[in-house]
């Protein structure tokens, strides 16, 4: 019995400092000396204790949740969690989210409205019909998917009779999505119509079924899975695409979009690069090396290019400043990738056969060299560390941004 009282007085005590402390700090050294603390409890004292700092948790992350989209996000992480322990509050919170305009209109609203599609343990259950209103209403393939996924698993839930399932799943035979992460669903319309004997819907569905293996494309996993901020940046990064008017702001925004998209959709990544590539006022801009450079061995785009062949344009660029520029984005590219000393090695070889103008190409010879000297290649290595003792030595050599500052060099 003073067991019991103590670990009462202990979880009393410990809220306190859960709400003051703990969930303010959120440091991880904290949950090791919380842990150390309930160590001794009963299991059913520490089960409570534990529920309790995720409850506190949720919560906070629901308050302080900043944006429509995160706001409706946290809101549905906890009431998901007390759904067990606390049903009502839970439903109140998931209704709340249906009752409040702004928040219906969210990306991530469909996770509470599905809870309330056919329920009749909540005080404001939905129809079929109304969440599907609510699916067209969602901008982006990946939240659509996710919101037909959401919706299933609560016909499931309600052990559903057939009917339910082929209605809730209707719109998908007419609207089709030929994608590999829709043949389920299409697989749960020909079963479902095979229970009551439907077999016109079954030959449908199977149609549809071999188009997707046909087809053979999917919306990617990293896509669903992505952040919301990354819906905010790409619609942001997109405005710029519109706005692009001039050939140099095309090349820019295009690039940055595509950057964005790579590894998560990359058939409209590689459009957009696809769509400068052949684009003749593109092509001859100055800054065609920021597209061309995103390029160099990409092996999700579609129009990749070797560095040989971005060699090969660098040899047309006639400005000075685009010249380096191009070299430095060159370089970027080879850092995003991660590349090998040998990589490095043979893009920044046809400097040898170059005078350098410009003191700003010293750091270019010192990365040759350096990376030269790591493959072993010593004759490469001398022929640079020759070349930036010669820079050193020449008092007259300057950087090209003084030289353009002064006048000496004069470029439109």
């Amino acid at each position: 019995m003073m067991l019991f009282i103590l670990a009462v007085i202990f979880y009393i005590v410990s809220d306190a400092i859960l709400q003051s402390n703990t969930l303010s700090a959120a440091k991880p050294s904290k949950a090791s000396e919380y842990g150390q603390l309930v160590n001794w409890l009963p299991d059913k004292a520490k089960l409570a204790i534990e529920y309790r700092a995720k409850y506190l948790d949720f919560q906070k992350k629901a308050e302080i949740a900043k944006g429509i989209d995160a706001k409706v996000d946290a809101l549905f992480a906890f009431a998901d969690y007390i759904k067990v322990k606390d049903p009502k509050g839970s439903d109140k919170i998931m209704v709340s989210i249906l009752e409040t305009p702004e928040y219906q209109k969210s990306r991530r609203a469909y996770q509470a409205l599905a809870t309330l599609i056919l329920n009749s343990k909540t005080k404001h259950p939905i129809t079929i019909k109304d969440y599907h209103q609510h699916i067209d209403t969602l901008k982006w393939e990946e939240d659509k998917l996710q919101a037909w996924a959401a919706g299933l698993a609560q016909i499931q839930r309600l052990r559903g009779a057939p009917r339910a399932y082929l209605d809730f799943l209707a719109p998908l035979m007419q609207d089709v999505k030929e994608y590999r992460n829709y043949d389920r669903f299409y697989a749960t319309i020909a079963s479902q119509s095979n229970r009551i004997k439907d077999h016109e819907t079954i030959d449908a569905a199977t149609q549809i079924r071999e188009k997707i293996k046909e087809k053979n494309i999917s919306i990617n996993n990293n896509l669903i899975k992505a952040e919301l901020e990354y819906r905010e940046i790409y619609s942001n990064l997109k405005e710029s695409v519109v706005k692009a008017t001039n050939p140099e702001e095309k090349n820019f925004a295009y690039t940055a979009l595509a950057t964005h998209l790579f590894g998560y959709d990359n058939l409209e990544a590689s459009g957009l690069l696809t769509t400068l590539l052949n684009d003749p006022k593109c092509r001859s801009a100055r800054n065609f090396y920021i597209p061309l450079s995103r390029l160099i061995n990409e092996r999700l785009a579609e129009d990749r290019i070797t560095i040989a062949d971005y060699q090969k344009y660098q040899s047309t660029i006639k400005r000075e400043t685009d010249k380096l520029q191009a070299w430095e984005a060159g370089l970027n590219r080879l850092r995003e990738l991660k590349s090998k000393d040998q990589v490095y090695v043979d893009f920044l070889l046809p400097l040898l056969n170059e005078t350098p103008r410009f003191y700003d190409y010293k750091r270019f010879y010192e990365m040759l060299r350096d990376h030269a000297t790591k493959c072993g290649n010593n004759e490469i290595a001398q022929r640079a560390i020759t070349i930036v003792e010669r820079m050193d030595a020449d008092k007259e050599l300057r950087n090209l941004g003084e030289l353009i500052e002064r006048g000496i060099i004069k470029e439109d």
